[in-house]
């Protein structure tokens, strides 16, 4: 058992150093729960752009300005940005929910 304790006294570390570790610890997650806020506001807002130029190129449609052919390649990219957005969206909400 003499070994043990000893053992367990070599490894014991000082108060200061405990408090300090705890101290950044505590401040890297404010700063990881920060950003997550700030990544999540941002993917909060990327679905309402996307509506806006989706409509604009709705409004390009039926002014006939442009024709289906022209239509169909920004609708697609339009509809891939939004899957993107929302997955990005529930990614950051389920980051931040931890």
């Amino acid at each position: 058992m003499l070994g043990f304790a000893r053992a367990a006294e070599s490894i014991a570390i000082d108060v200061f150093i405990a408090n300090e570790l705890t101290r950044i610890l505590n401040e890297s997650q404010t700063a990881v729960r920060t950003e997550r806020r700030r990544e999540s506001a941002t993917f909060q807002r990327e679905p309402a752009d996307i509506n806006t130029d989706k409509n604009r190129l709705v409004d390009l449609l039926m002014a006939r300005t442009l024709d289906e052919p022209s239509y169909k390649a920004p609708l697609q990219c339009i509809r891939d940005r939004r899957n993107a957005a929302t997955r990005n969206l529930a990614k950051a909400n389920e980051e931040h929910r931890r």
